[in-house]
């Protein structure tokens, strides 16, 4: 499989990166001294947009996360952070060990339980009042550790629902006595987004025409609403699959729901 990758970081759900940064993390557990902690990088430049969280979110989010840090510490004197090139939350956490404080029956109701106790570590919910719920997508394994990666959802107020974050990953990686060692996550802040104005039909048509002749919408009422989230810009969107008339090419695009334009093109060819 291959990905071409445009206008949105957009981690595909079952896409290799996801893998190779919980693998990544997986492995440094097993040696936490190579991982040094890269601080928060006060006043760098970031890209703006219309939709950017104002400076009192990015505090609040960034607050909520070291608070979430600091609890861990108490436990992991030589835990390690990693943050994401804003500074706002963190990207990878090693040298972390935290076990519930009565066991859990298995490795998937220990990670829920990590990530419930430490929300802020994930930015969902820091702002518009958007919880966080999550979908287990896979359990990898290496050696006897356990690498379970989760898809993060956040409540829509307007439609009274909470919808996938595309392309976000949050995973939790467990060492063979069942405690949390390791932890990643690719969330950025989010707001709540402007309300949707156009149709999943006519989303599909969208799609279709930033495509061209060449391709086709795969099925007649597949769009699907999703959450994108483009550097704290969040866009309600729907996520459109296509694929060529001829060959294997399948392109998936993401149409935003309040004003038609195209967020992001994900280019699969599949084997």
């Amino acid at each position: 499989m291959s990905g071409r990758w445009s206008l949105l970081r957009w981690p595909r759900r079952s896409g290799s990166s996801a893998l190779a940064v919980a693998t990544a993390l997986a492995a440094a557990a097993l040696c936490p001294q190579g991982v040094e902690a890269t601080p928060p990088r006060q006043g760098q430049a970031r890209a703006t947009t219309p939709t950017d969280p104002t400076p009192a979110h990015l505090q609040r989010a960034h607050l909520a996360a070291e608070a979430a840090i600091a609890s861990l510490r108490a436990r992991s004197r030589g835990l390690k952070v990693q943050w994401q090139r804003d500074g706002v939350l963190p990207e990878l956490l090693t040298a972390l060990r935290w076990q519930p404080r009565s066991a859990l029956a298995t490795p998937e109701a220990t990670a829920r339980a990590f990530l419930a106790a430490h929300v802020g570590l994930c930015g969902v919910g820091a702002n518009a009042g958007m919880p966080p719920r999550f979908e287990l997508l896979a359990i990898e394994r290496l050696r006897a550790r356990a690498v379970l990666r989760f898809q993060p959802f956040a409540q829509v107020a307007e439609l009274g629902r909470a919808l996938p974050i595309e392309g976000a990953v949050a995973s939790v990686t467990l060492d063979e006595s069942g405690a949390v060692i390791g932890f990643t996550s690719d969330l950025n802040v989010l707001l709540a987004p402007s309300p949707a104005r156009i149709t999943a039909g006519e989303a599909e048509r969208l799609a279709r025409a930033a495509l061209g002749p060449a391709f086709a919408t795969a099925q007649v009422g597949s769009a699907r609403l999703v959450l994108a989230q483009q550097w704290g810009a969040t866009r309600l969107a729907y996520s459109v699959p296509t694929v060529a008339r001829i060959g294997v090419q399948h392109e998936r695009v993401l149409i935003d729901a309040h004003d038609g334009s195209v967020v992001a093109r994900d280019n699969e060819v599949r084997q």
